[in-house]
């Protein structure tokens, strides 16, 4: 395998995680709301058991941006290692799970150039 297979293999691999967290964040948000509506609605036994599931429900979304803040570490250590080998990265689509739009006046790249 060449190491712009391997790189082109990552990037997929880098898209994939990002816009999976992402879709995965929006629902741990919509989830907690759920809870809070259950809470709300009267559907606990008890006070304890309502704060204990309320409490993970509203720490589900953050434990899932610390998945996607270690994904972004690994997109850098990634594209370090692609620069240092010298192979393309190719252009940049998404960021987290979102389109990514460019300025008018480009984008650095971690070697310092322009795209």
């Amino acid at each position: 395998m060449t190491k712009t297979e391997i790189v082109t293999r990552g990037v997929k691999a880098q898209a994939v995680i990002d816009k999976n967290l992402a879709g995965a964040h929006r629902a741990a948000v919509q989830y907690a709301k759920v809870i809070e509506d259950a809470v709300k609605g009267g559907m606990f036994g008890s006070g304890l058991e309502a704060k204990h599931m309320l409490a993970q429900a509203r720490s589900l979304p953050g434990k899932i941006a610390e998945a996607a803040a270690l994904a972004a570490e690994l997109h850098i250590s990634g594209t370090e290692l692609a620069v240092a080998n010298d192979v393309d990265l190719g252009t940049v689509e998404t960021v987290g799970g979102v389109t990514f739009v460019r300025r008018e006046d480009g984008m650095s790249t971690m070697s310092g150039g322009g795209r």
